[in-house]
């Protein structure tokens, strides 16, 4: 299985060689229809007229006059099958200041799974850099700002950066955005950041995309736009990737900088869902949710028991509330209880509010004031009206917390001042019967728990 493994990625480096550098063994083999020229030593590792016409190509590159590029031709043509004797001909080649069988050496070490010898492969990405190859820039900048076998050194990491990301490398590209960013190895500057973040999108780079989106979207730099969010985030999840499958499906959702699409932003969030993006898996599972059609909610739950299995809040809110109204499952007040006893455990001030009702009803849970009010107390504190309303109710009955018409009032009139009429009218009763000095009192105590 690992040799299977290493080949998959001597295959790779292959590929990648063959398609950076035009002179590569496999761009230089377009043979005629000329007899095949007899050669002992192709013969010794490849048979003619194979369909992979390695042996013609081994043909062509040994009559190279080069002997820089014959021997790294023949180094990328043996990398997949013999690594030992392909390092042999890059070595050769490097000796003749060949900067891409420099560059080829590095990534052959830069491979292996267990016991990387990190010194040749600085060595030769540093010999390789110094020629100006770009992409052994970029990896040479990667190992001085991950501190992959020398010091951690951020400014020497930006110099390789810059000097790949001006010969188009998108990722280091990339990386010189970040440094500008963060001011690492460099000093801070959005600006600078922001041009060659597009710089690295316009050259393809798909974290690029995600970038911008989330720079826009999220006003990053002061620049806040959903259009512009939205055209980058479905570039990337074009892609396929499921960040970007969910932003996308999101604003499509809500109709921010594209126009609202039920049939696309399900589309999407579902395309993110199923790469197990807990995130898309919950929205997606709440949208289905809030159609209030009964085929919908049965699209909803396995969505959302996936999301609440990983800990999801919004996902155990609304579960909870599946549950406590049997939509789409059989009608359960225990289950409904636990879950909201989560989403409130994590500070979600909806759940908060309704494990506060169960307890106070005794839906699922024993019936406990006390714990009622406490839920009450800090989902009313972060302006929920419905547990503000009947937290006044239990003050005002004294059941789990001491019986205070003042507090009563207080915690009513918050609730009214949101337009909630039963705790307009509970506000207009309870002060029917307040003494001047206590509803002073109770004025000013609201006043107090609306900026806590």
């Amino acid at each position: 299985m690992r040799f299977k493994l290493y080949q998959h990625w001597a295959l790779i480096i292959q590929t990648t060689i063959c398609m950076m550098f035009n002179h590569s063994a496999f761009s230089s083999t377009q043979l005629t229809d000329k007899k095949i020229i007899q050669s002992a030593f192709c013969q010794r590792y490849f048979i003619p007229q194979q369909k992979d016409q390695r042996y013609e190509s081994c043909v062509v590159i040994e009559g190279n006059p080069s002997p820089s590029m014959r021997n790294f031709e023949l180094g990328v043509l043996f990398l997949t099958q013999d690594t030992v004797m392909a390092r042999d001909y890059f070595m050769t080649a490097a000796k003749f200041g060949n900067r891409d069988a420099m560059y080829a050496l590095a990534q052959s070490y830069d491979i292996e799974i267990e016991h990387k010898d990190e010194s040749r492969i600085f060595y030769w990405y540093q010999q390789a850099a110094l020629l100006n190859h770009p992409l052994a820039q970029f990896h040479l900048a990667e190992i001085y700002y991950h501190g992959k076998g020398v010091p951690k050194n951020i400014r020497d990491a930006f110099y390789w950066y810059l000097k790949a990301a001006n010969q188009q490398v998108p990722e280091s590209q990339f990386a010189v955005a970040r440094c500008y960013e963060k001011g690492e190895g460099v000093a801070q500057n959005y600006q600078r950041a922001f041009e060659w973040y597009i710089k690295s999108a316009e050259n393809g780079y798909f974290l690029a995309f995600i970038k911008l989106g989330d720079i826009f979207l999220y006003s990053e730099f002061g620049m806040q736009d959903y259009a512009q969010a939205a055209m980058w985030y479905k570039k990337a999840a074009l892609l396929g990737d499921p960040y970007a499958q969910f932003q996308y499906g999101a604003l499509l959702a809500y109709g921010r900088g594209v126009p609202h699409n039920s049939k696309k932003a399900f589309y999407w969030l579902e395309q993110s869902a199923i790469q197990d993006y807990t995130p898309a898996q919950s929205l997606l599972g709440r949208l289905y949710y809030s159609t209030h059609l009964n085929e919908n909610f049965k699209k909803a739950l396995p969505w959302l028991r996936r999301a609440a299995i990983k800990g999801d809040h919004e996902a155990c809110l609304t579960l909870g509330k599946m549950y406590r109204e049997g939509d789409g499952v059989r009608q359960d007040f225990r289950q409904a209880a636990l879950y909201f006893q989560s989403a409130a455990n994590a500070g979600l001030v909806e759940a908060q509010a309704l494990i506060g009702l169960f307890y106070h009803q005794g839906l699922g849970v024993p019936k406990n004031y006390e714990l009622a009010a406490n839920w009450y107390r800090r989902a009313g504190l972060q302006g929920n009206a419905l547990a503000q309303f009947n937290l006044s109710t239990l003050y005002s009955k004294g059941q789990g917390v001491e019986h205070s018409d003042v507090k009563a009032y207080a915690w009513a009139s918050l609730a009214a001042d949101t337009g909630l009429k039963p705790a307009i009218e509970a506000r207009r009763l309870i002060g029917n019967y307040l003494t001047v000095n206590q509803l002073a009192n109770a004025q000013r105590l609201s006043a107090q728990l609306s900026h806590p």
